[in-house]
């Protein structure tokens, strides 16, 4: 592999979309989507890797093929008994129609059973979330991509008796142009939580996010809480978190540390289409939903005094004071600036045209005693987690673009950084 620790591909490989992650018999399996031959995607597909900490990854190879005209697209993985169950949907290359379909497997996902067809055939209905014990499935209904006028909603349905019916939509209420795509529906703090992957299309860009709603599902739909709005919380404040998906059983997630905007256009060397990002923990606390990083503080042992080029950088200061992170490479610079009396977090990545972004996120951060900073940088991957506030900042810097310069300045003083650094997996 060409990262440290983070799910990543062998050279020549695509993955990008998580659908799945499972822990079973002592080991973590997560899914993706897989194209061989991306950025083309003329047959796209489901691979597999495993860890047992969640750091240390082994790419298995493809677990679920394409077939032909039908092409396994994104969906969702649980657990029932020792088997697992994926619940995705096929698309049909030839005539454009998306079906969603069910398969088992009995090794850990290795392999899986022949397709079985869940409800008919339709246009653009794709990326299944099974939940609530596999009784309840949401379907993502994208506007925006072939029809840029039609607003994006989902459809909730529900399984009696052993068939699957529609029991009502979601939505919409986020105008034309902007797609969503894969829902996730989650329990937190006794709310219901609803993660939607946007791809804003309007003007012929594919700007990406992860968007969260807290509310209520009833049986025929979902009421969101009117403090969310339409926009509702964008889960990670950086471009490149996108296709968020829950673990079976567990309040974690993992999201695809890429985004359409940049992907297919500059592709990352040795690891086509980019990594998914570190699972996070989320909580629901005081109106927003907040990520904390899920990974073992052990798996992090060497101690050096220079900048990484993979590793763990850690600084805590006065909860007050503002502060800035700067991660400098030969082509492309990412800072981010936090004003925890303002409440506001800016990020900004600028390079080369394609790469040039920039947010200012409001009511994100709140004087405290003590802040705390963990990046995690891998390669062009970096993350950064803030606490106590749960916010997360992820973004890449184009191709193998390193080494870098990282710099950490506190009101107008720098600040040292303590670095633990780990080996590219093999």
């Amino acid at each position: 592999m060409s990262l440290a620790f983070h799910a990543s591909p062998p050279p020549g490989e695509w993955l990008n979309d998580p659908n799945g992650l499972v822990y079973l018999d002592g080991a973590w399996r997560l899914f993706v989507q897989h194209c061989a031959d991306a950025p083309a995607f003329r047959a796209t597909g489901w691979a597999r890797l495993s860890s047992r900490d969640l750091l240390d990854w082994t790419w298995d190879g493809v677990a679920i093929a394409p077939d032909g005209d039908d092409w396994a697209y994104s969906g969702s993985v649980t657990r029932d008994g020792a088997r697992l169950v994926a619940t995705h949907t096929v698309h049909d290359a030839a005539t454009g129609l998306e079906r969603q379909v069910r398969r088992t497997s009995t090794d850990d996902g290795a392999n899986w059973s022949a397709a079985v067809t869940l409800i008919p055939a339709a246009r653009n209905v794709r990326d299944p979330f099974v939940f609530d014990g596999g009784a309840a499935m949401l379907l993502a209904c994208p506007g925006g991509w072939d029809e840029p006028d039609t607003a994006s909603r989902l459809a909730l349905w529900r399984c009696r008796d052993g068939a699957w019916h529609e029991a009502g939509r979601i939505g919409p209420w986020q105008p034309p142009g902007v797609m969503w795509e894969v829902p996730v529906m989650l329990r937190l703090a006794d709310r219901d939580v609803l993660l939607i992957s946007t791809v804003d299309r309007r003007g012929g860009g594919a700007v990406c996010a992860v968007r969260a709603w807290f509310g209520t599902l009833g049986p025929d739909g979902f009421e969101r809480d009117p403090a969310c709005g339409a926009e509702g919380q964008r889960l990670d404040l950086g471009p490149d978190f996108y296709a968020a998906m829950a673990a079976d059983g567990a309040p974690l997630v993992v999201g695809w540390l890429s985004s359409w905007q940049t992907a297919r256009a500059d592709i990352w060397p040795g690891f086509a289409g980019g990594a998914i990002g570190l699972p996070r923990r989320l909580s629901l606390t005081a109106g927003r939903v907040r990520q904390h990083v899920a990974v073992a503080e052990v798996a992090f042992p060497v101690v050096v005094p220079a900048t990484p080029v993979a590793g763990r950088g850690r600084m805590t200061f006065d909860g007050t004071a503002d502060f800035s992170l700067t991660v400098a490479g030969p082509a492309g610079e990412v800072g981010i600036v936090g004003r925890p009396h303002a409440g506001n977090v800016s990020v900004m990545r600028s390079g080369a045209p394609l790469w040039q972004w920039q947010r200012d996120h409001a009511a994100v951060l709140t004087p405290c005693a003590v802040r705390d900073l963990t990046l995690f940088v891998d390669g062009p991957a970096i993350e950064l987690f803030i606490e106590p506030d749960g916010a997360a900042v992820s973004l890449t810097l184009p191709r193998d673009d390193r080494p870098f310069v990282i710099d950490c300045v506190v009101g107008d003083v720098a600040h040292s950084i303590a670095w633990h650094c780990r080996a590219p997996q093999a």
